[in-house]
């Protein structure tokens, strides 16, 4: 009998399918046919932040994702951990195909669910790549610094 650790690692390597469609976005479909955008935007103006001009050599980009119809809950699907593998699966397709740095995440502080997401994210993340933790005002900024 395969222990829980066991069990989640092998959920965690299944994922969807996922297509390149443009300008740094990538689109997916669940079996339930709920689609997910996922797309990497030009994160400079992290650098403005007082206190970020450490990045200034480092070339960001910001990560964002959401359904189709703009829910971000991945829980009310009953397949986050295939959707969460599947996020993870494009970010590594991205950083291979493009020149960026470091990838970022940000979640304003009240939002709490968003922001354990992006920790989970990180935390898989920071299994390859060097993870990198800061905060402004009230946003938490997640980082991996991936070259």
């Amino acid at each position: 009998m395969k222990s829980y650790k066991e069990y989640l690692l092998e959920i965690l390597k299944n994922s969807y399918d996922f297509d390149y469609v443009d300008d740094d976005q990538y689109t997916f479909e669940t079996d339930k046919r709920i689609t997910y955008k996922v797309g990497f935007v030009d994160g400079e103006y992290i650098k403005d932040y007082e206190g970020f001009e450490k990045y200034n050599s480092l070339t960001l980009a910001e990560i964002f994702f959401y359904i189709k119809r703009g829910d971000f809950n991945l829980s009310n699907t009953k397949d986050q951990y295939k959707v969460f593998s599947t996020i993870i699966s494009i970010i590594e397709s991205y950083v291979k195909n493009s020149s960026v740095d470091v990838i970022v995440f940000i979640s304003k502080k009240s939002e709490k669910s968003r922001t354990s997401l992006y920790e989970k994210i990180i935390n898989k993340l920071g299994k390859k790549y060097e993870k990198i933790y800061d905060e402004v005002e009230d946003f938490y900024f997640f980082m991996v610094e991936v070259n």
